[in-house]
């Protein structure tokens, strides 16, 4: 809470940053999520074979700008590292073995944040200062890159939503989530779309604005690129505030830390009607329990439920039986930490036509999807009960989805003990509203690797009625008493009152 004369700011800073990121003044508050556009290209150029650090370029060879950066570690003889940049930007395939091993020519990576200079931190600053909607638009329209939904209320009764980055203009043909051809010179960025092209909204009919991450529609016919998340969240934001709801802080507080998920029940509906006259969901009692809580699940992700606990097991198997023979252990790895995956798994499960489900490796046997899903409701049942014991009641949530603020020094035994704050079971997952994230695996421990950075709810009509909580606490001194006494009010889904008033 920063207050001096002229200025009145209470928010949220991140270290190393010289103003709030997120938060309010008396007359405005603004909120931030990732807008998730594509902002990097990869490209592809061709080396001269007499001459490595040179690359084509339109119509001859140029050289590479070539710098030595030297690395210092303690104890040890210094390391060299070899740094060569093109028109594009860095060469990245010499430091990165993933992407050398699907080319032998050099690749290098063009990032919206390194073209030119950056207004993103002036952009926050000056939203921080803003008194009015007008002055709030020109600052959200200094941010850069990386991409930010701005989401905007005042006392005046405004709200907007501004999708704030510079978005690349690129040729029509040029698909950017593939390697771009570096040499011809027609894969080369356009330019910048005018942040009027941004998507946005402001003040509209339905009364509210929302972003959760999600694919924003098209502007004059254009869909900008990106890798937007499932619209899970967004469909669930939705659906709540299209309700002839009186919305209260106290109703906005349940609905931030809402964690039910309307729309996996419909793939949990479609794994049932597949493999429910099969023989596996019958195998012994607890097969049948387990089927039924499954059957019976509604989405919610509280810590006692059993549901989503047998959900991600399975939708593991389902996926890895399906996908691994094919892609192999590397890359479906890979693809089951996308955003990619989230975003077919819902049509990839209805569709019992898809050429995934046949196993590769069994030539004389044609797999169908109640074959691999009832394979895999039995391995399912089979590794929960050996993790959690044989009562299916007990192999609730919490169990397994938990939740540790890591230290750096923290990483090293014992010193975690003393630096993390956790772990604690947490409620909530993937792609509901108190969203925290996990990774399906094979072990069926799932720790949160993302999650909210704050929750607050202000009130203008009351603004020292508003809330906030934060995951761990106000300070970063292990030692300070608010190191982490809001990590548990923040687990449970409460809230602590904000003090802005003397």
């Amino acid at each position: 809470h920063l207050e001096c004369p002229g200025f009145s700011f209470y928010g949220n800073h991140a270290a190393g940053l010289p103003v709030g990121i997120i938060g309010h003044n008396r007359y405005m508050a603004w909120g931030m999520t990732m807008f998730e556009n594509d902002d990097v290209d990869f490209y592809r150029e061709r080396v001269n074979p007499d001459n490595p650090d040179q690359v084509w370029v339109d119509d001859h060879w140029e050289d590479l700008l070539v710098r030595e950066e030297v690395i210092r570690v303690k104890g040890e003889p210094d390391e060299l590292l070899k740094v060569r940049v093109s028109r594009h930007g860095p060469i990245i395939s010499d430091v990165s073995a993933k992407v050398s091993a699907v080319t032998q020519d050099p690749v290098s990576v063009w990032w919206a944040a390194i073209r030119g200079d950056l207004e993103t931190i002036a952009g926050v600053y000056a939203l921080s200062h803003a008194q009015s909607m007008d002055e709030a638009r020109r600052a959200a329209a200094m941010i850069d890159a990386p991409g930010l939904n701005v989401m905007y209320g005042d006392r005046d009764d405004n709200v907007a939503w501004w999708a704030s980055c510079r978005l690349v203009k690129r040729p029509p043909h040029v698909r950017p989530k593939l390697f771009l051809d570096g040499a011809s010179g027609q894969d080369e960025p356009l330019g910048w779309y005018d942040f009027s092209k941004n998507p946005s909204s402001e003040n509209p009919p339905s009364g509210y604005v929302y972003s959760a991450n999600n694919q924003p529609e098209a502007v004059d016919g254009v869909r900008y690129p990106g890798y937007y998340v499932p619209e899970d969240r967004a469909k669930r934001i939705v659906g709540l505030l299209s309700t002839d709801k009186i919305w209260t802080v106290t109703e906005m507080q349940q609905m931030s830390t809402d964690v039910t998920s309307t729309v996996i029940p419909a793939t949990v509906a479609e794994i049932v009607k597949t493999i429910e006259n099969h023989a596996s969901v019958r195998r012994t009692e607890r097969h049948i329990k387990a089927f039924k809580a499954l059957a019976g699940w509604n989405g919610d992700h509280h810590v006692a439920d059993v549901g989503p606990v047998i959900y991600n097991k399975l939708l593991f198997h389902i996926m890895e039986n399906a996908m691994a023979d094919e892609l192999g252990d590397e890359t479906f790895g890979a693809f089951m930490s996308t955003h990619l995956m989230k975003r077919t798994t819902a049509v990839f499960i209805a569709n019992q036509d898809s050429l995934w489900w046949d196993d590769t490796r069994t030539p004389e046997v044609k797999e169908t999807r109640e074959m691999v899903m009832a394979r895999s409701f039995e391995q399912a049942v089979a590794e929960l009960e050996a993790q959690l014991g044989g009562n299916v009641a007990g192999w609730t949530w919490g169990r397994v989805h938990t939740i540790e603020y890591g230290h750096l020094l923290g990483r090293q035994k014992p010193l975690d003990k003393i630096f993390n704050v956790g772990p604690f079971p947490v409620m909530g997952g993937n792609d509901v509203l108190n969203c925290m994230e996990h990774r399906l695996n094979r072990e069926g421990v799932y720790k949160v690797h993302a999650g909210p950075t704050m929750r607050v709810i202000i009130d203008f009509a009351d603004l020292e009625n508003s809330i906030s909580v934060n995951p761990t606490g106000q300070s970063g001194i292990f030692m300070s008493p608010h190191y982490d006494d809001q990590a548990e009010l923040f687990t449970r889904g409460t809230f602590r009152k904000q003090m802005m008033n003397r």
